[in-house]
């Protein structure tokens, strides 16, 4: 495998590395240098030998050193007299205690040529270590008989060290490539890698075959053009002798995933050629990691929550930008090292330091309200949460604390409670009679004190009744059949009916009633307006009118009384309508207020809210706007009736407006599945009208449509006719009976609700439509059939 491959490959640059160093290895003489005739011949022997400039040395078979060159004393330090036996040499210089053996000297006669006998210390006079390789080569027989060798030495020292340091150095190289933690790869020009480690195959999923056979390894690992080319350009620029430099890079590996490398890339020469070394390091999980806590510095530099941390005497060590303004400092060089008590009451100090601090200490997180003094002296009031922060082996570090400032929220909850207030002041004093009951069990939820006087019951009394006990017994069966009505249609007026007072007493009244939501559960609110008066008017007005027979005096002074009755009825009209525009005015400013405080607080701008206060607060919410919406129609209709519609006329393109509300409708209508047709050109069609008021009217018309399709379609057609403008909002939906069609446009008709859930509104929709086109000068109508569809047409004059 790849492993086996680059050992092969190391064991053979070793050995191409040795063959570099020159080991200087002489031939032992060939021809007998005794022999020839004593005298002239052997000194010239000798000459020779001393002279030689490599290390000799010659002795005989018994151990005796016949000659040393002076290379030899050169080299070693020793001379003649220093070692005259081989015993001598081998004490001396090589420090062992063996002595000389003959067997050597028969072995080296015996091979007639030279024998090498390798390596060996040698310690010189002066005390160095040297290496000496040493070969010998037989000698003719000296004339006393004895056998002789030559000895020849080369001083390896510098070429063991070299060794030493090249087996250190291939060690070393093994080490890297196969030991370490990165990827190390050696390939040619070409791309074919020689060398491939196990970490490069973890890190891009691919073995080094796979990486050969690729074609291009660089296409394959990088997903993108830019980052191949640059990688490309590197090794050019190393190619032209550029130093080489660490990048950072992004891989795609085998699995698809993507890795970001650091990559450190070199020329070396291996195997006699000119090849890139690259090592690549892995710091995916690195950027991962530093990314993370950047993005947490900025998160909680950033926050709009106050965050710090302080060592465990209270001093501050470090504070975000929301703390710092917490504490109205501009920098945070200006809170770091302050003691956290500078920002707190004297009082709350106390608390702190005996309860709270070793609470927490203790392992326990501490959230609640407190207070702080900014260094202003601006009282700010938070809510804190304090908790410890450990280090890796669980030793405490710092106290870190998180602060929401909850001003907003104070001031927000302040005005909730005056508008709360307000609300609690209209209910209480206005004139007419409050009733709210369960709509389940008919008992009395609330009510106001002119309900307590109009029945004659003290708080307590009425609060333990229900419906049935206001009522005279034989009306009861019917007003329980009206109270189960206003439970499932909304609001209705029930006129004139009997009430019955604690003391037995029947009154009369008209209770204008209305379906509401609190906390989940359903209520019916009543509005008791004592009709006892007008009662007793229409009474004598039929008691009149059957006294026909009478004067004509008597019957001009009951005229006469006719009209001031309806004159007094036409007043109390009036001030009906008055009530319910003013009462509606003065409802729906606290009731804006209280929307926009439970807005905010959702929106978090006071800070943060449990799951339990999200959904009280959505539901009352919910109940608000529904409640605007109903007085939106009450003074819609109240405007109508009285005659204080104001339109402002300019002119106006349907067809813009009609794409207008479509554009408003189609993600509900999307969600039930439905299509919005539109059946109109796209040239204007002009009209003179109140835009706002024709808005309403496509609104109302196109929710209706929406609210009782289930499947299918709804639309809008617009069409021009002998000099009007003909307006059709149409569907597929549930449609209308024959019976009831004739009533669409009646106040408080709700006859297509069914009972349960849905569409719930105040019946006054179709109403409000019908008088806005009629004060226009036009005209509407309904068509429908019962479980195919319903249509709306109105026509306005064109201009």
């Amino acid at each position: 495998m790849a492993t086996d491959r680059a050992k092969e490959d190391l064991v053979e640059e070793i050995g191409r590395l040795k063959k570099r160093i020159k080991i200087l290895e002489n031939a032992g003489p060939r021809e007998p240098l005794y022999g020839q005739s004593e005298g002239a011949g052997d000194t010239r022997f000798r000459q020779a030998m001393e002279s030689a400039p490599f290390p000799l040395m010659v002795y005989a078979e018994d151990g005796e050193v016949l000659l040393l060159s002076k290379a030899w004393t050169d080299m070693s330090g020793y001379a003649m007299q220093d070692i005259p036996t081989i015993d001598a040499l081998l004490k001396k210089a090589m420090g062992t205690k063996n002595g000389f053996a003959i067997s050597y000297v028969d072995k080296v006669h015996a091979s007639k040529n030279k024998v090498e006998d390798g390596d060996y210390t040698l310690i010189t006079k002066s005390g160095e270590k040297r290496i000496w390789y040493f070969n010998s080569a037989p000698l003719e027989k000296l004339p006393d008989g004895r056998r002789a060798i030559v000895n020849m030495a080369t001083d390896i020292t510098e070429r063991k060290l070299a060794e030493k340091a090249l087996q250190e150095t291939v060690w070393l190289l093994h080490m890297i490539i196969y030991r370490t933690g990165d990827g190390v790869t050696i390939s040619d020009m070409n791309g074919h890698f020689e060398v491939y480690n196990s970490r490069m195959q973890e890190i891009t999923g691919y073995s080094i075959d796979e990486a050969n056979n690729s074609g291009d390894f660089s296409i394959l690992v990088y997903p993108d053009n830019k980052e191949c080319k640059a990688a490309l350009d590197r090794l050019g620029d190393l190619i032209k002798g550029k130093a080489f430099e660490e990048i950072e890079t992004v891989i795609r590996a085998k699995d698809g995933s993507k890795k970001t490398l650091l990559v450190m890339s070199s020329m070396i020469r291996y195997k006699n050629r000119e090849m890139f070394l690259s090592i690549y390091r892995d710091i995916t999980e690195h950027m991962k990691a530093d990314q993370a806590i950047a993005i947490f510095q900025k998160f909680a530099f950033n926050s709009g929550q106050g965050f710090g941390m302080a060592d465990m005497k209270g001093n501050i060590t470090y504070a975000n930008s929301a703390l710092c303004g917490i504490f109205d400092e501009k920098n945070v060089e200006d809170v770091i090292g302050k003691n956290i008590r500078k920002f707190y009451p004297r009082e709350w100090i106390n608390r702190l330091e005996t309860d709270i601090l070793p609470s927490v200490v203790d392992g326990k997180q501490w959230t609640g309200e407190s207070l702080i003094i900014s260094s202003k002296g601006r009282k700010v009031p938070v809510i804190e949460n304090i908790f410890l922060i450990k280090d890796e082996h669980d030793n405490t570090q710092f106290f870190a604390n998180v602060i929401t400032d909850i001003t907003e929220q104070k001031d927000s909850e302040k005005r909730i409670r005056e508008s709360e207030e307000r609300l609690s002041a209209i209910f209480r004093n206005i004139h007419e009679g409050i009733l709210i009951a369960d709509a389940e069990t008919k008992r009395f939820w609330d009510f106001n004190e002119m309900m307590c006087r109009m029945l004659g019951y003290d708080p307590e009394e009425l609060r333990r009744l229900s419906v049935v006990d206001i009522h005279p017994s034989e009306a009861v069966p019917n007003m329980l059949k009206q109270f189960e009505k206003l439970s499932q249609k909304g609001a209705e007026l029930t006129k004139d009916a009997p009430i019955k007072r604690k003391d037995g007493s029947i009154f009369y009244a008209d209770i204008t009633a209305a379906s509401i939501i609190f906390n989940g559960r359903r209520y019916t609110a009543g509005f008791f307006r004592d009709t006892t008066e007008r009662k007793r008017s229409e009474e004598a007005i039929k008691d009149a009118l059957a006294m026909t027979s009478k004067a004509n005096a008597e019957m001009q002074g009951l005229y006469k009384a006719l009209e001031i009755k309806n004159a007094e009825l036409q007043r109390l009209d009036n001030i009906k309508n008055d009530f319910i525009s003013t009462v509606s005015h003065e409802i729906r400013t606290p009731l804006s207020i209280t929307k926009e405080g439970i807005d905010l607080i959702m929106e978090g701008v006071a800070g943060p809210l449990n799951s339990k206060q999200a959904d009280i607060l959505a539901t009352a919410r919910i109940n608000i706007n529904r409640l605007a919406r109903i007085i939106s129609d009450l003074l819609d209709v109240s405007k109508m009736e009285s005659g204080k519609l104001n339109i402002k006329k300019n002119e106006v393109d349907l067809l813009s407006l009609a794409h207008h509300v479509i554009t408003l409708f189609e993600p509900t209508a999307k969600a039930k599945g439905l299509m919005i047709e539109k059946e109109f050109f796209s040239a204007p069609i002009l009209v003179m009208a109140d835009g706002d008021m024709l808005v309403q009217v496509f609104t109302n018309l196109l929710d209706n449509a929406i609210k009782f399709t289930e499947k299918g379609y709804v639309g809008i057609k617009i069409q021009t006719k002998d000099g009007s403008v003909e307006c059709t909002v149409y569907d597929s939906g549930i449609g209308i009976s024959k019976q009831n069609l004739p009533k669409v446009f009646n106040k408080f008709e709700q006859f297509r609700r069914t009972i349960g859930a849905g569409g719930k509104g105040t019946g006054l929709g179709l109403f409000i439509v019908k008088g806005i086109i009629e004060a226009h000068g036009g005209n509407i109508w309904a068509e429908s059939t019962y479980g195919k569809g319903s249509s709306f047409t109105f026509v306005l004059p064109k201009i």
